[in-house]
């Protein structure tokens, strides 16, 4: 035994040495070794170590008994089994049953710690603990903890307390008699965090009592109760699935028979997507219920986006046709709440094809449809149905379209045509109303022709022929002839300006105009009889675009600096000799053509994510008046950022954010200024948020104060706000890898005033 312990003392740490015969070998090493031969022990002195299988234990000193199986370990020992490490002050451990005790126990648990007075070792990843506690905050002395007298810890997965203490700087402040804590990197089951508070409505209350359940990878649903004193008790689900490339999608419902109205309300809202549906089809669905128009609002806690103005619920199925097209199904329902109306496609089933090529580069689009719809007119009152509609139509339509052909200096031309066949029946009230059934015939034809030249100019001529017929009834086929010729010219120009940061200015001009003709049309035979020299519509449209694009840095980045473009329109109609004398009428009369010129000016002289200026304007000048006019606007928006500019001034700074906005019409002004700013030193942050002064009115529109406070791992924050004439405040305390866990003006509304609420 000597001779052993001699050869332990000068063999490298990682010597084997087998502790019996047919077991396992026990590794062992230390710098200064004790061999006692008669309780069969061995006392391992200055950083001694033990490893079985992928258990290991490195402590200041180890006893070790051979014939047991069993080690003591003493000062700073660090158990490692697996991915699992603790470390504490004393561990006694048996080897073959992996059991063992350990006092004073740390370890870390993904995001946070978890501490306890004793630890004991069930089974593989499986931890009783006394006195435990486990918080997020890495400070020696934590800044919270949630502390159990009795916990059990499931590594990896979910930490469960009997009771469950919240503390805060030590001092206790919620408790509950059962709780879980989520420990994982992945999602796991487990309670939620919830909030109390009162309010004039409901009572006293107890919202967002949740529990959280991962159903599998791919889905969870979290459950959640609310108690109300004068409203009763309110059930809620949400329901999340991803099943790639199946599935994916959502439900959410709400349930409350309510105490003080003896109503039951309810909302139900899901979205679903199957790109593998029957058949390899596609399926599409939303269902969007509510038992009143109110009922969402009445629990949306402030949350405007819950204000929903109808309800709008549909299911769509496609079906690609190889080669062919795709047929698609829909079956939708929606609410009107503001019109008292209901309506509802089921089911609508449209049919498009492919298009199909023909002969010579033409091609054929063909395209089928049917839809049932219904129509219900709502009472205001109890939202019965006081009329009904419905529709049963079917369209059919096929179009046929040429390729661009080549005609020499004439450039390029293209045809095509569209014929479209509707057949429908429409009842009111169940009673057949022949004057709203649709029977039509419709048909557009069209060409155009587009000249290039020099690469510069353009040129396109275009014409169209529609008709419609109203197959029930005696009147002819409308017709209708247009026609317009489009010239356009896209000119540059490089300045070499070198100042502002730029290297080289690009400015484009593109000139427009357009002269667009449509001749009455005498009813008549198929095509009608149109009266070529008697115009309908004759105007000439005029447009003037500039845009600026410049170089800003070395390596030529190119920039859009801004726009500013013109337009107007000249009606021909009104001659320009005066129907009495014949003579040409004066300037100032002609001019009364023309509609006014308007003004677009969009630039941004300033872009970047620290420092931005856009300014936008629109103007007009009245050719009638030989005056501007009195609708122009002007709005202009600056941001600065100084916070967090470089590593020098990281947490401290300035922001700014500025939007001006003024409008002017012949009703009246509106001249506004809104904006945002900010002021940071490390751990602070005070803001001035959604400030707006009104010039019209001269007085402050509406203001906010936001103080933010970072508390290593909390963080914290007061506001105040002013809107129109209603005042609100709020405060709130997050633990910020904990968001859900929070403590704020929710928590404590039984006792605190209700300004502005």
């Amino acid at each position: 035994m000597l001779l052993l312990a001699l050869l332990l003392i000068a063999q490298p740490t990682d010597t084997v040495v087998p502790d019996s015969t047919g077991r396992d070998i026990v590794y062992y090493g230390c710098k200064h070794l004790i061999f006692f031969n008669k309780a069969e022990q061995v006392l391992l002195l200055d950083s001694a170590w033990v490893r079985y299988r992928d258990m290991s234990v490195h402590s200041d000193s180890i006893l070790y008994d051979v014939k047991r199986h069993q080690l003591s370990a003493y000062k700073d020992v660090l158990f490692t089994s697996g991915s699992e490490n603790i470390t504490g002050g004393l561990l006694v451990y048996d080897v073959d049953s992996r059991k063992g005790v350990m006092q004073t126990a740390y370890t870390k648990v993904e995001d946070g710690f978890f501490r306890a007075d004793e630890v004991w070792l069930v089974r593989e990843r499986v931890l009783n603990a006394r006195g435990a506690s486990y918080t997020t905050c890495d400070r020696d002395h934590p800044h919270y903890v949630f502390y159990g007298p009795r916990t059990k810890l499931l590594m990896d997965d979910v930490a469960i307390a009997e009771p469950m203490v919240f503390k805060l700087f030590n001092t206790p402040l919620l408790a509950v008699p059962f709780w879980m804590v989520p420990v994982a990197s992945k999602r796991k089951s487990g309670l939620m965090p919830f909030k109390i508070g009162n309010s004039s409505t409901e009572g006293f209350y107890s919202k967002n009592i949740a529990y959280y359940w991962v159903i599998n990878d791919y889905s969870d649903m979290t459950f959640y109760g609310d108690v109300m004193t004068k409203r009763g008790l309110q059930g809620r689900v949400e329901g999340v699935y991803v099943v790639t490339p199946f599935a994916r999608g959502n439900v959410n419902g709400s349930y409350i028979n309510e105490w003080d109205t003896q109503r039951r309300r309810y909302s139900v809202s899901a979205t679903h997507r199957s790109d593998r549906f029957l058949f390899d089809s596609q399926l599409d669905g939303k269902l969007d219920l509510a038992s009143d128009a109110t009922y969402i609002p009445d629990y949306s806690e402030d949350q405007l986006e819950w204000l929903k103005p109808d309800l709008f619920s549909y299911g769509q199925i496609t079906k690609s046709l190889r080669r062919v097209g795709s047929v698609t199904l829909l079956a939708q329902q929606k609410t009107e709440f503001a019109n008292h109306t209901r309506w509802a496609d089921l089911p609508s089933v449209r049919l498009s094809v492919t298009q199909r090529p023909l002969f010579g580069g033409w091609n054929l689009s063909p395209a089928a449809s049917f839809l049932h719809q219904t129509r219900h007119y709502l009472d205001s009152t109890n939202s019965t149905d006081t009329a009904r509609t419905r529709a049963l139509t079917g369209n059919a339509a096929v179009g046929i379209s040429s390729p661009a052909y080549k005609i020499g200096p004439l450039g390029s031309a293209t045809i095509s045509e569209r014929l479209a066949l509707t057949e429908g029946r429409t009842y009111h009230d169940d009673t057949l109303d022949e004057s709203r059934s649709p029977r039509s015939i419709s048909s557009g034809l069209s060409a155009s022709m587009d000249q290039r030249f020099l690469g510069t100019f353009g040129l396109t001529e275009a014409v169209s022929l529609t008709q419609s017929d109203n197959l029930r009834d005696s009147s002819p086929v409308k017709a209708a002839y247009s026609g317009s010729v489009t010239a356009r010219a896209t000119l540059y120009r490089v300045f070499s300006v070198t100042s502002f940061g730029m290297r080289g200015l690009l400015h484009t001009v593109t000139p427009t105009a357009a002269l667009a003709y449509q001749p009455k049309v005498d009813s008549g035979p198929l095509f009608g009889r149109p009266r070529v020299f008697d115009p309908k519509v004759a105007q000439v449209n005029f447009a003037l675009g500039n845009t600026f694009q410049a170089k800003v840095d070395t390596a030529g980045t190119k920039r859009d600096f801004g726009t500013v473009n013109f337009s107007t329109s000249y009606n021909l109609l009104d001659s320009a000799r005066s129907p009495r004398s014949g003579h040409l009428r004066p300037a100032h009369e002609i001019l009364n053509n023309l509609t006014p010129l308007r003004g677009a000016l969009s630039i941004r002289p300033l872009q970047g994510s620290n420092l931005n200026l856009s300014i936008d304007a629109a103007a007009g000048f009245d050719f009638d008046s030989l005056d501007f006019s009195k609708d122009y606007s002007v709005a202009a928006a600056f941001y600065l950022n100084r916070i967090g500019f470089d590593s020098t001034r990281a947490g401290r700074g300035f922001q700014l954010g500025l939007n001006h906005t003024y409008i002017h019409s012949s009703t009246g002004a509106s001249h506004m200024i809104t904006g945002n700013a900010a002021v940071a030193i490390p751990g602070w942050k005070l803001t001035l948020t959604d400030f707006g002064y009104n010039f019209t009115q001269k007085q402050i529109a509406n203001y906010g104060l936001l103080l933010t406070r970072d508390l290593h791992c909390w963080e914290a924050f007061a506001r105040l706000q002013k809107l129109g004439t209603r005042w609100s405040y709020d405060f709130e305390v997050r633990i910020k890898k904990l968001p859900d866990l929070k403590i704020g003006k929710g928590t404590f509304g039984s006792i605190l005033p209700k300004i502005g609420d």
